[in-house]
């Protein structure tokens, strides 16, 4: 008498959705990191080449220096991230100076 063979491995096709659901957001937080970090470096980028063009530097010159510095670490953080995809990054919010209501920047204004 000979038994038919079994499978070894059986699952269902529900597993199967299951295993991709999962898959598919791993893989796509990892896309969304990818495309923060390519951000971040072009924004970096952007204000290196604000400064680069100048002669001695002035106080002024200063803030452009500090958002490339923000933006070249918040690259490298998202960089990493990508091989860590449960990863939390914060990026910090935009200054009151460039935002586009003037009387956000301070609780108590009355304008």
């Amino acid at each position: 008498m000979t038994s038919t063979p079994r499978r070894r491995w059986q699952f269902s096709l529900w597993w199967l959705i299951v295993l991709m659901t999962v898959a598919s957001v791993l893989f796509s937080r990892v896309a969304y990191f990818r495309q923060r970090a390519i951000f971040h470096e072009s924004e970096a980028a952007r204000y290196e080449s604000m400064i680069s063009g100048r002669g001695p530097m002035l106080i002024d010159d200063t803030v452009p220096l500090v958002h490339a510095y923000e933006h070249r670490y918040l690259a490298h953080r998202y960089r990493r991230a990508m091989y860590r995809p449960m990863t939390i990054i914060f990026e910090p919010t935009q200054p009151w100076s460039e935002s586009k209501d003037m009387g956000s920047w301070c609780l108590n204004s009355r304008f």
